[in-house]
């Protein structure tokens, strides 16, 4: 499965034009820079996340956003922080 049919699959369908690009450009950026993502996200945190791939996800694309893109900081921190929130 490729990243566009896993989006589909996920309801993105409903996404604005906009929304889905940034979703596009978050994925496939994590995706290309995983290695120093991971890198830079170990040596954050205090201890390593066991057990939760999703938020470890989550944290790689706010990091991400804060490392490689346009998106303004206090933005990419609320809405990583809104989207681990709603994993509960």
């Amino acid at each position: 499965m490729n990243f566009d049919h896993a989006l589909q699959q996920a309801g993105a369908a409903d996404l604005t034009p906009q929304d889905l690009s940034l979703l596009k450009a978050i994925g496939y950026g994590v995706v290309r820079e995983h290695r120093l993502l991971a890198e830079i996200l170990s040596k954050l945190l205090s201890h390593p996340l066991k057990n939760e791939p999703e938020i470890n996800a989550l944290m790689l694309a706010g990091l991400f956003q804060l490392r490689s893109m346009r998106v303004a900081p206090h933005a990419a921190v609320g809405e990583t922080v809104a989207a681990v929130t709603l994993l509960g």
